[in-house]
């Protein structure tokens, strides 16, 4: 687990990308974030790795602060709802 927010961002992302592609399916189809931060500061951090990932395409977020997470190393949680019409 990388030690910063952005880094552990980028590795959520990285694995998204993965599970989205073994659905056929990619960061287009993605309709919702659900994001859990540690830190109220790093809101910033992640909209900035979300955005050179996402590009223009704008899904709905919810960002939430919580206390911890389930490992105290853990910073980010990201949930993603994704949706194709076949």
């Amino acid at each position: 687990t990388p030690e910063g927010t952005a880094d552990q961002a980028k590795v959520v992302f990285e694995r998204l990308e993965a599970v989205l592609r073994r659905a056929r399916m990619s960061f287009r189809d993605v309709v919702r974030f659900d994001v859990y931060l540690t830190d109220q500061s790093d809101v910033k951090t992640f909209v900035e790795v979300r955005d050179r990932i996402m590009g223009d395409h704008k899904p709905a977020a919810t960002i939430v602060i919580v206390k911890g997470l389930a490992r105290p190393a853990l910073k980010i949680e990201i949930e993603v709802v994704a949706a194709k019409v076949d």
